[in-house]
């Protein structure tokens, strides 16, 4: 099962597959088989952390509603003249006066408001891609560990059935006064000892599969995972992650926190500049009976920009969010080669055990055998070549569980599926 599952099957889910037809997977359709797929599916739809982002779309539709709204315009009445001495005494002189006005912004402060409100949801976006990569490759994690175990218990019980073999051959000889009591007792420990190995081994993958189920609030309902951790796929070249990692969701987060911090100083620049309020009213005169319109305009006298702090404050918040993506974005390349790095260490890796190691591990198992047989080695010797054979698979189940573990961690980091052409091969 290739690790670029995980991220074909988000980019599907998000609606965009511009790399080809979907990903079908044909393994693992026996009953009580879980699939790579089907488990990131259910995370999907079920995470909790995930169903929160209708609501955060909905809020944040509604914050961009009230950042375009226009002021409101002003009702005001204003009473004069209707108590005094002379002749003012009375209600003979008095004046009513109906207003209405209007605020007028200036300096485009609306759109600013948009735009910054935009710029915040773009962010959010972008928070929302991280934490859900963040998921889906938790998801891929503790996939491969149940895969990992159940590789594990494959390993053990074939140790089980070599040390049942050399059980007969060994008390054959000590019956035949070939061997000795001592020999069959060491091995029926040793039998023992992976006997209740592979029972903890049972107790591990059934809390592997809990922790699984878990990402989806269910409890496990399968077996079994599908998947084959001996196909390994080929490390990708440096070059080809450093251009995935432009299109990378932190990547993203990165310009998008440049875009509000833009936002920011723009909308701070448009509200250093004054408003207008215009308003339009009827004066009714008590006295001759008489009716007058009024116009009235009103600015703030600014002698100099009222909002020149913020504007300050915006402008260096602003050089210090480039200043920190820059450093941010040079140590995500420097992850992503440490990355890379690693993954190349553990394939080579693979290489060697598979190439010389195993190799030759079985060659001498086989022939320390046949020298048991032969009189010419102890059972020391012969357990000795076993276990020699056995921790080099071990090592190299724990090593290709390593190879898709970075890959996992890659795809994470640039939100990308890896190119996998030519697995096997030398990278």
């Amino acid at each position: 099962m290739h690790t670029n599952k995980l991220l074909l099957l988000l980019l599907v889910t998000l609606g965009s597959a511009p790399f080809g037809a979907v990903f079908s997977d044909t393994t693992g359709k026996e009953p009580g088989t879980l699939t790579l797929e089907r488990a990131l599916q259910q995370t999907l739809q079920h995470h909790p952390l995930l169903q929160a982002y209708p609501f955060q779309q909905r809020a944040a539709e509604a914050l961009r509603l009230q950042a375009g709204l226009r002021p409101t315009p002003t009702v005001s009445v204003n009473l004069a003249n209707l108590a005094g001495s002379g002749e003012f005494t009375g209600n003979e002189q008095s004046e009513i006066t109906l207003t209405l006005s209007q605020l007028i912004e200036l300096g485009d402060k609306r759109r600013r408001r948009i735009q910054l409100q935009d710029a915040r949801w773009q962010q959010q976006q972008a928070e929302y891609e991280l934490v859900r990569l963040d998921i889906l490759a938790r998801t891929g994690d503790r996939y491969y560990r149940v895969l990992r175990l159940q590789s594990l218990i494959t390993l053990n019980q074939e140790r089980i059935e070599m040390l049942q073999q050399a059980q007969v051959v060994i008390e054959q000889r000590s019956r035949a006064g070939a061997g000795t009591e001592a020999d069959v007792a060491r091995l029926q420990l040793g039998l023992a000892q992976v006997e209740a190995r592979h029972q903890q081994l049972d107790a591990e993958l059934g809390l592997a599969r809990n922790r699984l189920s878990a990402m989806w609030l269910q409890s496990a309902n399968f077996t079994r995972v599908a998947g084959d951790l001996t196909a390994l796929p080929q490390p990708p070249k440096a070059q080809q992650l450093l251009e995935k990692l432009e299109r990378a969701p932190m990547w993203m987060q990165l310009t998008a926190n440049l875009r509000q911090a833009d936002a920011r100083v723009a909308l701070a620049n448009a509200n250093g500049q004054s408003d207008i309020r215009l308003g339009v009213g009827l004066r009714q005169h008590n006295g001759p009976q008489d009716q007058a319109l009024v116009v009235n305009v009103s600015m703030p006298l600014a002698l100099s920009n009222p909002n020149r702090g913020r504007i300050a404050a915006a402008y260096a918040e602003r050089d210090k969010t480039e200043a920190v993506s820059q450093l941010q974005r040079q140590q995500l390349r420097l992850n992503l080669l440490e990355l890379r790095a690693q993954l190349d260490a553990h394939w080579q890796r693979n290489q060697v055990l598979q190439r010389r190691l195993l190799p030759a591990a079985s060659k001498l198992l086989s022939a320390t055998e046949q020298g048991y047989r032969q009189g010419r080695y102890s059972v020391l010797q012969w357990a000795d070549a076993q276990q020699q054979l056995f921790s080099l698979k071990r090592e190299q189940i724990d090593t290709q569980h390593a190879v898709f573990q970075q890959f996992l961690e890659l795809e994470r980091l640039t939100g990308q599926p890896m190119n996998t052409a030519g697995q096997g091969d030398n990278p």
